[in-house]
């Protein structure tokens, strides 16, 4: 409905339309994005993400989603491969890999 509405103002259909969505919706957000990481950079002044701390949110990923993987106990062909391309997306070594799953099923249900 609210398309039909917008359609019916705008002269223009379809992709230019969506086209033009989209630039109001960057105009808009960049502006916004901006003053929020200036109030943020005047509260917490100096505060940046370490490597460390990068890595060890990637290893909190890969542990929520194979202890979603692991709920029934069993963890499938299908959810492993999954997990292998979560752990090749999160660039997570083969051995923090192990680790994190050696901590989950060590951890008592």
């Amino acid at each position: 409905m609210g398309d039909n509405v917008l359609q019916g103002l705008v002269p223009v259909h379809g992709m230019v339309l969506g086209l033009l969505s989209s630039a109001v919706i960057l105009l808009v957000l960049r502006p916004l994005h901006r003053m929020v990481e200036q109030a943020a950079d005047r509260l917490m002044p100096g505060v940046a993400p370490t490597a460390a701390y990068l890595d060890q949110r990637k290893i909190d990923v890969y542990r929520a989603a194979y202890e979603g993987a692991l709920q029934d106990g069993v963890v499938t062909e299908r959810e492993r491969a999954i997990l292998g391309r979560l752990a090749r997306h999160l660039e997570l070594s083969p051995a923090a890999i192990a680790q994190a799953e050696r901590d989950l099923s060590a951890q008592p249900v």
